[in-house]
């Protein structure tokens, strides 16, 4: 969620806290995200792009995503 949804109308700012409108879709929760294996970077801050790492070395994959509404 971003921050600037609070600001943008102060009335809804204790419903966006701690929560995700039906338009929008978590990704992680909590930050230093622990993983095993231990990728050589360290702890992972956030994650909502794909970790890749050769020989030690961070690889940053071309990376796509898309989406699409399906029927209610």
């Amino acid at each position: 969620m971003d921050i600037s949804e609070a600001w943008k109308n102060p009335k809804l700012a204790d419903y966006y806290f701690g929560h995700n409108p039906a338009n929008r879709f978590e990704l992680t929760k909590g930050r230093d995200l622990i993983v095993e294996p231990a990728p050589a970077s360290g702890p992972i801050n956030f994650l909502a792009y794909p970790l890749l790492e050769m020989n030690g070395e961070v690889v940053k994959p071309e990376t796509t995503f898309s989406f699409r509404r399906i029927g209610s």
